[in-house]
């Protein structure tokens, strides 16, 4: 595993405690995501299996999925959650959205935290 994937898996991890977090009630939601084989997606299946069977260890852990090339290549739930269930997720979002700024910059993506948002999104004016 690289560093950059250990370090979003430790952060996500770090954002998932148990105390007085009852799953929210289920709401409908849109299914716009295509669903798509591992192989397909140059992945290895037998890795996510594995991996699949180590989360469903994880009694604090109610979902998880591997979205790659913008599609959903592995996706369970359970301790009584379902696709529809609404979690509690407190600041997990800030930590991997940083993670994955910091990533993009490393990567060259992006030339630094200050670029502006506009830059990715032209339909965004800016103010």
């Amino acid at each position: 595993m690289s560093l950059k994937v250990g370090l979003i898996v430790l952060s996500v991890f770090l954002g998932c405690d148990d105390e007085g977090n009852e799953p929210l009630p289920e709401v409908p939601i849109d299914t716009f995501w295509e669903v798509s084989a591992p192989a397909n997606q140059q992945m290895d299946a037998q890795v996510l299996e594995d991996l699949r069977a180590q989360v469903r260890e994880m009694p604090n852990i109610y979902s998880f999925l591997v979205v790659r090339n913008g599609k959903i290549v592995h996706e369970q739930y359970h301790n009584g959650a379902s696709m529809n269930t609404l979690l509690h997720i407190r600041s997990i979002t800030k930590r991997i959205t940083a993670f994955l700024m910091g990533i993009a910059i490393d990567d060259g993506y992006v030339e630094g935290y200050q670029e502006p948002l506009t830059n990715f999104f032209p339909e965004i004016t800016a103010s």
